[in-house]
């Protein structure tokens, strides 16, 4: 029996179905009525656990953490965690060791300048000089008085140019000189300096002798002179026997003490105030 040609039955379904609208195909599948099918959303997914390679350990200890993330493609708290849970301690450089040239070198100058004569990072140079004991270097210029009148005469930034220094100096420079602070060494303290601590306040005084409120105190305090109005010194029974008999604002200049003093000691005795003596 021969096989007959024309259309095959899937071309006429697919064109019934063309003539057909939705909603018509819809009622003929028995699909009218459902809910759309929902978009899968994409999973998350979780990377395997990547496995330590024998060069990669290797690396550990020998290198900075920075730059076996950067070779090894790994986090940076990744190295570290593994560096430590192995008992590797932490090397900022490589395992290139130092020569007794170089540790003499510690001190001279500072970290960042040996560090780039030395081709390390200034934290392993900070490192070995802490290990050493080596302190840091400290460079004490002073100032002369064309540096001054370089600092006064132009801008922060100009300034800080010609005289080849930072723009902190050159402003913590301007701010003393404007002061009155050039560096000269303090002036002696007279006799009649010294005799007048503690009979007037700090402030007074430093006014009156044209000095510094800090230099006064560190003066008066360095020969162990009280204050004038000093609150520490131990209370007499003539002064206690003041106290409740005035307001405690009267009695401070009598008992030459503070207001906050007579209240404490007042309270302290449970001495309530009266404005009379009572006889």
């Amino acid at each position: 029996m021969g096989r007959t040609s024309g259309p095959s039955l899937e071309n006429k379904a697919a064109e019934y179905l063309a003539a057909k609208s939705t909603h018509e195909i819809e009622r003929l599948t028995g699909l009218r009525g459902q809910a759309p099918p929902r978009r899968k959303t994409r999973a998350r997914v979780l990377r395997a656990y990547r496995h330590w390679q024998p060069w990669e350990l290797e690396l550990l200890g020998k290198l900075p953490d920075a730059e076996v993330a950067r070779q090894t493609e790994r986090k940076l708290q990744a190295v570290t965690e593994k560096r430590r849970a192995i008992g590797l301690a932490y090397t900022l450089t490589d395992a290139k060791r130092w020569t007794d040239e170089e540790l003499a070198l510690l001190g001279t100058a500072k970290d960042s300048i040996i560090a780039k004569k030395l081709d390390r990072t200034v934290e392993s140079i900070k490192t070995q000089r802490r290990k050493k004991g080596v302190p840091n270097y400290r460079q004490i210029h002073f100032w002369t008085k064309a540096e001054d009148k370089v600092v006064m005469s132009y801008p922060y930034k100009e300034a800080a140019r010609r005289l080849n220094r930072t723009m902190m100096e050159i402003e913590t420079r301007r701010r003393a000189l404007r002061a009155g602070n050039t560096g000269k060494p303090a002036r002696a303290w007279t006799a009649r300096e010294i005799a007048l601590l503690g009979k007037h306040t700090d402030t007074e005084l430093a006014r009156k002798l044209k000095r510094s409120r800090s230099t006064v105190v560190w003066k008066r305090r360095s020969l162990r002179i009280p204050a004038m109005g000093d609150y520490s010194r131990p209370w007499t029974p003539e002064e206690d026997q003041w106290l409740g008999t005035q307001p405690d604002a009267q009695l401070a200049p009598i008992l030459k003490r503070g207001l906050k003093a007579i209240q404490h000691r007042r309270l302290k005795l449970g001495i309530l105030f009266r404005l009379f003596r009572i006889q």
